[in-house]
Parts: C-alpha cells; sequence; structure tokens
C-alpha cells in the first residue's frame, strides 16, 4: 500500500507499508524515501520516523481509548510511544540505504474483536511517513 499521508511542512518522503496479523500481533513493513534523513529536532514528531496508529477495536472514535496506540519508529530504531504503557513487547528493526529506510515492527494485539480483519488499504491512512523540516 502507498503511504503518502504527509504533516505540515514534510511533504518530500513517501514509501510503501505491507501488514499482516495473526491472534496474536500486526506485523508491518514499511520502506520510506526521503531526499534527506535528518532526526536534529529535540521532538521526536519532527524526525524522520514512521508512525504507527492502531486502533484495536476498529471504533473509528474521534479520540483516544484505551486500545488506540501510537508507534514511532525513526530511521535510527528509536522508538517512542502514545500511550507509553503499548511499548511492552514492541519490537523493530531498521535497515538504512542512502536516503531510504526500511522499518519492520511487531505489535502486541491484546484486544480482539470479532470484527472482520480490515481490507488492505484501510491501514494506508494510519500509516505515514514523517520527515524533519
Amino acid at each position: 500500500m502507498a503511504v503518502n499521508r504527509y504533516q505540515m511542512a514534510w511533504q518530500s518522503a513517501g514509501g510503501t507499508a505491507e501488514a499482516l496479523r495473526d491472534d496474536e500481533n500486526l506485523y508491518v513493513k514499511i520502506q520510506a524515501n526521503d531526499a534527506q534523513l535528518d532526526k536534529s529536532s529535540p521532538n521526536v514528531w519532527e524526525q524522520d520516523s514512521v508512525e504507527i496508529f492502531l486502533d484495536e477495536n476498529n471504533g473509528k472514535t474521534v479520540f483516544y481509548q484505551d486500545d488506540d496506540g501510537q508507534y514511532r519508529v525513526n530511521f535510527d530504531n528509536e522508538t517512542s510511544f502514545n500511550p507509553e504503557s503499548i511499548a511492552e513487547g514492541f519490537e523493530s528493526a531498521v535497515k538504512v540505504s542512502g536516503t531510504s529506510y526500511t522499518v519492520e515492527t511487531t505489535e502486541i494485539i491484546t484486544v480482539i474483536t470479532e470484527a472482520p480483519l480490515p481490507r488492505p488499504a484501510q491501514p494506508a491512512a494510519a500509516l505515514r511517513p514523517r520527515t524533519a523540516r
């Protein structure tokens, strides 16, 4: 799936993503491309990174619920989470090649619902590369 949602001034990045799920984990692979990799900002949200937003009960609410989480991994494999409690069990690996990088993650799924699995195109809106200014 294409990764092409941008935040504010960061529009030089793009990429592709793949996601798989079993009964316990969500596996995500994101290949991000950028003109320049930068993590000079002290703010993690302003560093070149990918973010994964996960709504485990698929509630699609306009506010965060207990099942919602934000996972961020920069090109140096430094992570941050919202809330911090979702960090337990999270795994990631990053491979950098020039100004492109690949992020592979495993997130533990704690809420299993009877709802059908989302179609592969649906997570594209929740996966996006972030680039520094």
